[in-house]
């Protein structure tokens, strides 16, 4: 073909599959939320792209609001904006971390292990704990500082507050 020439080739885009009301408004604001083959409802970064014949061919997940449909990559990047994640370098603390969580009220909870990273860029840094009795809630990066305690202190505070058993 000449460079001059116009190709008959159209550029097929990609597709996600977007729900709005999949969306967490404490995690993301209620902008919604994107499908995964194998997690099911996540964030954008973890979506799984469909080309056009996958598009075609595929049928829709249910979402609690009947609202799941298809739209194009580029589409889905104009709904997260800014709330890409953000990169790793940014987060202070890694999973296996063992933190003492001190939350907005003074309350104190001693050896918790960091054991995922919430990737919503929009609210700062904030990590997953176990143990913790609201697992699904993450936790503020400026909530947590490294654990100081000796496996002793830690024992003695474990009937307490259910912290870690560290060797």
């Amino acid at each position: 073909m000449q460079h001059n020439e116009i190709s008959n080739e159209a550029v097929q885009p990609e597709y996600v599959i977007f729900s709005r009301s999949e969306g967490n408004p404490d995690l993301d604001g209620g902008a919604g939320a994107f499908w995964s083959n194998s997690d099911g409802w996540v964030h954008f970064d973890s979506a799984t792209r469909f080309s056009y014949p996958q598009h075609v061919a595929s049928s829709l997940p249910t979402a609690c609001g009947n609202d799941s449909k298809w739209i194009t990559l580029d589409h889905a990047r104009s709904i997260v904006g800014s709330d890409a994640e953000p990169p790793a370098a940014a987060f202070r603390f890694k999973v296996g971390d063992i933190v003492h969580w001190t939350n907005d009220y003074g309350a104190e909870w001693f050896g918790r292990r960091i054991v995922g990273i919430d990737h919503y860029a929009t609210f700062g840094p904030r990590y997953f704990l176990d143990p913790n009795d609201a697992y699904w809630a993450p936790v503020h990066e400026r909530n947590l500082a490294y654990e100081t305690a000796t496996s002793p202190e830690l024992e003695a505070q474990l009937p307490h507050d259910g912290g870690l058993r560290c060797p």
